[in-house]
């Protein structure tokens, strides 16, 4: 019985409590913010949910487009390198003699360095000639620019320098030195080799 006194008690005053209009509304209109906010939290949160997930993805691809630009760039500066390269490639190929006049150049190179026993180890393309030395091109002559590589000793390269200069109406010599090459002192001559287009 005592435990339902108190009870009881407090019914009464809940009651008495809201037999005044203005606290009867108060009273609804908390109940409902309390009603309104538990349903909206649990309406709301998998919309939230939602939200997040779908941030998190716009992140991710906005990451992801990033790389993807970046991946663009490269590949559009690779393919101007490339152009550019084909270019250069198709230049050579204009300038370059035919092949069977290619041979006899290089048999040439090849009988002047064992002239003065020197070792030719290879012979590549050298900077394109330049306007000075195609102007001075009579009509019928192409010029052909290379790189020689040699190995002997310091004074016989001299001689073969001394001797392919004595011959300027075919072989231009632009420059001459040594270089390191898989830790071997060689010898490197870049020339400009002049060819009739004639035969």
């Amino acid at each position: 019985m005592n435990g339902q006194r108190p009870l009881l008690t407090y019914k009464k005053r809940v009651s008495k409590f809201l037999e005044s209009p203005q606290n009867k509304s108060f009273t609804m209109l908390g109940l409902t913010f309390i009603a309104l906010t538990i349903f909206g939290a649990f309406a709301i949160r998998p919309t939230i949910s939602t939200i997040i997930k779908l941030n998190k993805r716009i992140d991710e691809g906005k990451a992801i487009e990033k790389k993807m630009q970046i991946k663009i760039d490269a590949l559009n500066s690779l393919q101007q390198k490339a152009f550019a390269k084909e270019r250069q490639i198709e230049f050579a190929k204009e300038a370059l003699p035919p092949k069977e006049k290619m041979d006899v150049i290089i048999a040439n190179m090849e009988l002047v360095a064992k002239k003065y026993d020197l070792k030719l180890l290879s012979i590549a393309p050298g900077d394109e000639p330049n306007s000075e030395e195609l102007g001075l091109l009579p009509e019928g002559v192409s010029a052909l620019s290379m790189s020689l590589t040699l190995d002997g000793e310091n004074d016989d390269f001299h001689k073969f320098i001394d001797h392919i200069e004595n011959l300027p109406r075919q072989i231009n010599v632009r420059r001459a030195g040594y270089i390191f090459e898989d830790e071997v002192l060689v010898q490197r001559a870049e020339i400009v080799y002049f060819f009739s287009n004639l035969f």
